[in-house]
């Protein structure tokens, strides 16, 4: 792995780039990063400019031949198996996801059943990682926030599946910027690594 991280400085950042191309084989687009980027899908934008401004310039040479071995799978054959695709690089690898390691799926079911049986239709997750939790949940309107702006990305990737829902995921600092609208239910799995300075955890006693 040591050596693999060498010759690849995202490494961490792989799950990442799958998703980004299972996204634009989803939508049918041309891959062109400089065209991409100024996309009228902002979502598309946004992966595309994290690529360019972010990743190692590998990364691009990576999403090509991904794309290319793509190329040879049919859109009726893709788009059969594309949210177990996505679901599967989210939740399937037990490894860190971007860097980090995001919320077991038994928690998030657990968690989705007590939100579910009472009925809430509002939901804020200020820790929300890549969202996986919304395949869960019955609410007609889902708030995400994640500080980490790679996996908020992916996170977005996961709610364009969910359409029937309102959902907004932002990338953000919910700690020193908390969102005062009003939820039916809050949750999440607090970032438990994080350690808050002495002046922000005054202000959040106070």
């Amino acid at each position: 792995m040591c050596s693999i991280k060498r010759q690849y400085p995202f490494y961490d950042h792989f799950n990442l780039l799958d998703l980004f191309c299972f996204y634009i084989k989803h939508k049918d687009y041309v891959f062109d990063i400089e065209s991409l980027e100024k996309h009228d899908d902002k979502l598309a934008a946004d992966l595309s400019h994290y690529v360019i401004r972010v990743m190692h310039p590998l990364a691009i040479e990576c999403i090509k031949k991904q794309m290319y071995y793509l190329s040879y799978v049919s859109k009726e054959q893709f788009e059969a198996s594309y949210i177990k695709l996505v679901e599967k690089v989210i939740n399937g690898t037990g490894k860190p996801f971007a860097g980090e390691f995001l919320t077991p799926d038994n928690i998030n079911r657990l968690i989705a059943y007590f939100v579910n049986k009472e009925v809430c239709n509002s939901v804020y997750d200020p820790y929300c990682g890549s969202a996986s939790i919304l395949k869960y949940l019955n609410c007609n309107e889902f708030c995400g926030v994640d500080i980490n702006e790679s996996v908020s990305l992916v996170a977005r990737i996961l709610s364009d599946i969910h359409k029937s829902k309102s959902i907004n995921i932002k990338t953000s600092n919910s700690i020193s910027e908390w969102n005062t609208n009003v939820f039916d239910a809050v949750v999440s799995c607090p970032p438990f690594e994080v350690r808050l300075k002495e002046d922000i955890v005054g202000e959040l006693s106070s």
